[in-house]
């Protein structure tokens, strides 16, 4: 998957875009991976805080989205944006050391109209540091955006 570029499917840029390259995006999931660096947000000296693994499987989960809808023909251009919750979230290391390579896993359990559950994964090695399920709602369009409110 080398010819795919992270920045065509999530808006993220500089210090927030931690997808460093796609490894796999398919129907049934998106495999991603990231190294740890200083620029990160919660970096503090040699080490990020686990919690930043929440965000790679958001940045995961937003590739996983946007290359299917693109292959199923539906994404638009139009979409609005995300309202993302975090349903679950473990995590295995106290830290994480900087250039680390991060592998995230996500896959879909739930997908109905604009709604979805995702699992994810993350990985060093084959050390699993954390495990994040997040719930996702979408908006496709500005059709039924109220500008008066």
């Amino acid at each position: 998957m080398d010819d795919l570029n992270a920045e065509e499917y999530i808006p993220h840029r500089g210090r927030m875009k931690l997808i460093d390259k796609i490894v796999l995006v398919s129907k049934d999931k998106a495999v991603t991976e990231s190294i740890v660096n200083d620029q990160w947000p919660l970096f503090d000296d040699r080490y990020v805080n686990p919690v930043v693994l929440v965000e790679l499987a958001a940045q995961t989960a937003g590739i996983y989205i946007a290359w299917n809808k693109e292959k199923k023909k539906l994404r638009t251009g139009k979409e609005r944006g995300w309202i993302v919750g975090i349903n679950s979230a473990s995590f295995f290391a106290d830290r994480i050391r900087a250039n680390s390579i991060i592998s995230t896993h996500i896959t879909s359990t739930l997908s109905v109209d604009s709604y979805m559950k995702l699992n994810g994964h993350t990985r060093i090695g084959e050390d699993l540091v954390g495990e994040i399920g997040l719930q996702l709602f979408w908006i496709e369009s500005d059709e039924h955006v109220n500008d008066e409110i």
